[in-house]
């Protein structure tokens, strides 16, 4: 993001961005670096690394095209969600094939699958949608890093994966970046 939109979207990139992605990018690479032994739950922890790494990158693709797509204000975060409902049509479908037999689905089960749907992903892309058309492509970027930081504390309460010193240090600069991007603000986007 930090590099395409000022060409794609038209965005300025403020001296202070490229200080707060450095310490970004010095706590992914500690993320990625900090190496844990294989676990039930993360049997094959480098190609968890490289997944999502690419993740990563096509995450920065979907904020992107949504700041694109809604950069026309409040009008245009119908169209907002509307790329993101073909979307997430096209990836169940594409999904399907590998979800394989479901020998014993409970009523609960159902609920709860549900209620992920409407609230996990309905209500989020629905904020994400709205906000997007609000802010710059790199600071909505840089709001959403606060999610996979957390990822390692939810991890350690329910399948107590003890995070490295080395991703606790790496999590910590991304928050610190994050927090000091938010107290610094930022210039409206062009």
């Amino acid at each position: 993001i930090l590099l395409l939109s000022p060409w794609l979207l038209g965005e300025r990139i403020l001296r202070q961005d490229w200080a707060v992605m450095g310490l970004v990018g010095l706590g992914l690479g500690l993320l990625f670096f900090s190496m844990q032994s294989p676990l039930s739950t993360a049997p094959h922890p480098a190609l968890g690394n490289v997944l999502a790494g690419l993740s990563g990158l096509s995450w920065a693709g979907t904020v992107m095209g949504l700041r694109w797509v809604g950069r026309g204000g409040d009008a245009s975060s119908n169209a907002g969600m509307g790329v993101v409902l073909v979307g997430n049509l096209m990836a169940f479908v594409f999904c399907v094939p590998w979800m394989g037999p479901m020998q014993s689905v409970r009523v609960m089960d159902g609920i709860i699958v549900a209620g992920l749907g409407v609230f996990q992903i309905g209500l989020a892309y629905w904020c994400l949608t709205v906000g997007i058309t609000r802010v710059a492509a790199l600071e909505a970027s840089i709001l959403l890093l606060i999610e996979p930081v957390v990822n390692p504390i939810w991890a350690f309460l329910i399948h107590h994966e003890i995070p490295t010193v080395l991703s606790l240090v790496g999590g910590a600069f991304i928050l610190g970046a994050t927090i000091l991007k938010g107290m610094r603000g930022n210039e409206k986007p062009r």
